[in-house]
Parts: structure tokens; C-alpha cells; sequence
């Protein structure tokens, strides 16, 4: 199988201090509930890969990275829907939505155009 031409990268921090002890369990638990339940190869899910970074809360907020092929069927579903399940009970309930990042304006990071950002707003 060839890789993806196009991507969706999923990146969240989430703040240490907006997690306390009872809502980093449950991220935890979701965190790897999806994967277990997205692991066979039949399943939508599968085609999605993530990682959870838990630096030391002095050294920065829980870093949640993932990404899947674009133009694979339902990417941007299934991306939403595994953001959304990550922080299922939490206190960092969000909305995730795909943004077209600026890759010409001011301060604008570099970035190919085939990528697309999805960014978890946490309300």
C-alpha cells in the first residue's frame, strides 16, 4: 500500500491544569478504549495513528498528536470522532474542527500544502 499523498494531523495540548487527578484517569482510559476498539484491521479507526504525550507537568501541557490519510473515506469523521472521545468526561470538552492552516500570513509556520491541521478548541 502506497502512502497517503494527503494528510490530517490532529495536535492538542492539554493543560495540566485543567485536567486534575479524576480527569487524566479518564483521558487515560478513552485514550486507550478507542484504540483498542478501532485495532482490527477492518475497522474505520485503524486507519488513524496517535500519540498521547505526557510530559511532567512543569515541562508542558499532555501533547496529543494524530493523523490520518485525507482522502481515506470519512478522515475528517473519523478524526473528529476520535478527539471528541479522547475528552468524553473530561473538563476539557471541546469542539474539534478541521482549519486550513495560513502558510503565507505573518508568523505562519511552515507547512506543504497537501497537509490539513485539525485543532481541538477546548471550551
Amino acid at each position: 500500500m502506497a502512502p497517503p499523498v494527503r494528510v490530517l494531523l490532529g495536535q492538542c495540548a492539554l493543560p495540566w491544569d485543567r485536567v486534575g487527578e479524576q480527569g487524566f484517569l479518564r483521558l487515560l482510559r478513552n485514550y486507550g478504549e478507542w484504540n483498542e476498539q478501532n485495532s482490527a484491521p477492518a475497522s474505520s479507526g485503524a486507519e488513524l495513528s496517535s500519540v498521547m504525550v505526557l510530559n511532567h507537568q512543569f515541562s508542558g501541557p499532555i501533547g496529543l498528536l494524530s493523523q490520518i490519510g485525507a482522502d481515506f473515506p470519512d478522515a475528517r469523521k473519523i478524526m473528529r470522532e476520535f478527539l471528541i472521545a479522547v475528552v468524553d468526561g473530561t473538563s476539557l470538552q471541546g469542539d474539534p474542527a478541521v482549519v486550513e492552516p495560513d502558510i503565507h500570513g505573518p508568523g505562519a509556520i511552515a507547512m506543504p500544502r497537501t497537509f490539513n491541521t485539525v485543532a481541538l478548541l477546548l471550551g
